[in-house]
């Protein structure tokens, strides 16, 4: 079980890293409007693998 909960800690890693992508790429955008509902987006979806991370790490630290 600890080996899975590395691995999905480490998904939830590079999805993190992916939403700091579309983030970045959204400034690209040439409408403000459109380049700040992409990085709300990504911002949001950080938060939520963050809370997943955090939640994988007290089960792996046995704190459930």
């Amino acid at each position: 079980m600890q080996s899975k909960l590395i691995e999905a800690y480490d998904r939830l890693s590079e999805a993190e890293d992916f939403c700091q992508a579309i983030f970045l790429a959204a400034v690209g955008l040439e409408d403000a409007e459109d380049t700040s509902v992409f990085q709300r987006l990504a911002d949001i979806a950080k938060e939520k693998i963050r809370d997943a991370m955090s939640i994988i790490s007290e089960v792996r630290e046995g704190k459930e």
